[in-house]
């Protein structure tokens, strides 16, 4: 595809047909498509990046580019190409951005890491309309980086690599205390609440040596940490308090198919882990669901099958939900058409996007067929500020938005790791 289209290339389909190499994808009207010539693993991260009212979509691709589109999905001429000094090399991105305002200016900045180890902070907006990178970055992490970015507290950036986990500042230094070695590498995204930092592992070529690892701030690790886990875990932690004790739990699926909650002093809650059908690589999201005052946590399969258990591992009726394929998105959590009920929206490598009500049962118009595998996780907001629902996600074809689904009520899990900052937390601190 890149000796038909240039760098800059626009496509936009409303009510079309849209070529990629010889395959053709056809959308109804309201789901527009911006094709990629490889998968988009990363998950969608969307801002007013230049302080215009307006919000805009940043996220990568495995082809190497990075793509910042509008609420069109058209590039925005005004971001880096691949070509200019600002932007990264050739190298894929696994990493999904992360964007925080640190220096208080009302532009956000933009952190993201690609295939190559390089971590890549941007001004997102200067007085010349153009990005420009943050003084001392890209960083090289020294190894193959999938992990996500994290922004700590106000002005910390944590990401982990392999037998390294890195916290940064806003500059771009190492913290006093970092890095910190760990045993194997980071697919997962840390998660942090606070005085907590959390992060799992996996070896590769080894499918019995996955660690949870938690640490305070300064990089002393909690004690009983790191919990060596049966098998790997690539999904992210996610930090919630599930047994109303007023201290964040730790929840992570792992390659054995168990769901853990760890609390901080390193014990499993009562009531887990409990087993899913197959190995769990999407990151658990922890919400409400069923509006009955107790959080409930939802995560994907590999079996295919969306599950949902209660705070005290007790399965949720009408759940888990079959898919056709392998589930590696991680749940976004949204009421998509005002009536006061929270949804799962989630992709599965089915080609399917899914979005299913507290009792299991699929909303109206769903699952919608996007034309090829969705790992990446959706994003579930008003895009375009007309009160109504957007879902960005992206397939191994490009970036999919479906527009205006019904009014948009609340939304305590709209992203992949619930905000910007990718904080993995069901609240602030």
């Amino acid at each position: 595809m890149s000796e038909i289209f240039s760098n800059r290339w626009e496509i936009i389909v409303i009510a079309a047909v849209t070529f990629i190499g010889c395959e053709r994808t056809q959308f109804p009207s309201g789901h527009l498509f911006h094709p990629t010539s490889k998968p988009v693993a990363a998950s969608a991260l969307v801002a007013d990046f230049n302080h215009d009212g307006k919000l805009e979509i940043a996220i990568g691709s495995l082809n190497g580019e990075f793509y910042f589109l509008d609420d069109s999905l058209r590039m925005l001429s005004t971001w880096p190409s691949p070509n200019e000094k600002s932007a990264p090399n050739t190298a894929g991105f696994h990493s999904s951005a992360a964007a925080w305002n640190f220096d208080h200016d009302n532009y956000p900045e933009l952190l993201v890491a690609d295939e190559n180890g390089k971590l890549f902070g941007w001004h997102a907006q200067t007085q010349t309309n153009t990005p420009s990178l943050i003084a001392n970055f890209p960083i090289d992490l020294g190894s193959l980086i999938w992990s996500s970015p994290a922004v700590l507290a106000d002005s910390l950036i944590a990401i982990g690599g392999f037998e390294k986990m890195f916290v940064f500042d806003r500059q771009g230094n190492p913290v006093p205390g970092w890095p910190q070695p760990i045993k194997g590498w980071t697919e997962a995204t840390a998660a942090s609440h606070g005085d907590v930092l959390a992060i799992t592992t996996l070896t590769p070529g080894e499918a019995s040596r996955g660690y949870l690892y938690v640490w305070h701030l300064n990089g002393e690790l909690y004690p009983n940490f790191p919990i060596n886990l049966k098998m790997d875990s690539n999904a992210s932690p996610t930090l919630a308090d599930l047994d109303n004790d007023g201290r964040v739990d730790i929840i992570i699926g792992d390659d054995a198919g168990l769901l853990h909650v760890f609390t901080l002093d390193g014990s499993e809650l009562p009531g887990f882990p409990r087993l899913a059908g197959s190995r769990i690589e999407s990151s658990p999201t922890v919400v409400d669901l069923d509006a009955n005052g107790l959080l409930d946590i939802i995560v994907g399969a590999a079996d295919g099958y969306v599950y949902a258990w209660s705070a005290v591992g007790d399965v949720l009726l009408g759940w888990p939900v079959k898919t056709n394929n392998e589930i590696r998105s991680s749940a976004a959590v949204a009421d998509i058409d005002g009536d006061g009920c929270l949804n799962v929206i989630i992709g599965s490598m089915d080609h399917h996007l899914y979005v299913l009500h507290p009792d299991g049962s699929p909303s109206p118009k769903f699952p919608i067929e996007c034309g090829d595998k969705i790992i990446s996780s959706p994003w579930v907001g008003d895009l375009d500020g007309d009160a109504q629902t957007d879902i960005v996600v992206g397939a191994d074809n490009g970036v999919h938005r479906i527009c205006n689904i019904g009014k948009l009520g609340a939304a305590p899990w709209p992203m992949f790791r619930r905000n910007v900052k990718h904080t993995g937390a069901l609240a602030e601190p």
